[in-house]
């Protein structure tokens, strides 16, 4: 059989049925009960291989999906999503605090702002202060049912701040990957 000069398996993929009459023509297949790697079985109409997948799966996307399984469980407990909702609280005290007075600073801008005439000021002005808002009632969220902070209060209270979608991804990291393991 004349392979050329390349050979046949170096240009580009090609079945092995293609070459199959070719070998069978050239080379005696013997039955073998147990054949030596990689031919999986041999008899007089069949000659199977094994392909490099279950190798290549095993050295390479196993290990890489236990990797990503810990980081994933590395997130989710050492996040800052730890379920502390009491500090949870006193954080959003503190910033219910500090937003108030983001908002009063941003009142006597604005109103500086409207006597100047600056209208580009002010459309910052009143951003910040519809940011201020935003965030104390986003905030406020944890101090609604008699003071117990719950998990799904505290969902609430990330979906009104614009942080839901981060804490849910954080959530169903691991999920997903436990479905390939």
């Amino acid at each position: 059989m004349n392979r050329g000069s390349k050979g046949i398996f170096t240009t580009k993929a090609q079945p092995f049925s293609k070459w199959w009459a070719q070998f069978r023509a050239e080379v005696i297949v013997v039955p073998m009960k147990d054949p030596l790697e990689p031919f999986m079985t041999v008899n007089d109409n069949l000659l199977t291989l094994r392909t490099g997948y279950h190798t290549r799966r095993n050295t390479i996307v196993v290990p890489w999906m236990l990797m990503l399984t810990v980081l994933t469980l590395y997130f989710i407990y050492d996040s800052r999503y730890q379920y502390d909702f009491e500090a949870h609280k006193a954080q959003a005290a503190r910033m219910i605090e500090s937003y108030e007075e983001d908002k009063a600073r941003y009142i006597n801008r604005l109103s500086d702002a409207q006597k100047d005439g600056d209208k580009k000021k002010e459309d910052i002005y009143r951003r910040g202060i519809a940011l201020a808002d935003n965030s104390i009632k986003g905030f406020s969220i944890y101090f609604e049912q008699d003071g117990d902070v719950t998990l799904f209060t505290h969902m609430r209270a990330l979906k009104q701040l614009g942080e839901l979608d981060h804490f849910l991804f954080g959530i169903g990291l691991f999920p997903s990957w436990a479905l390939y393991l």
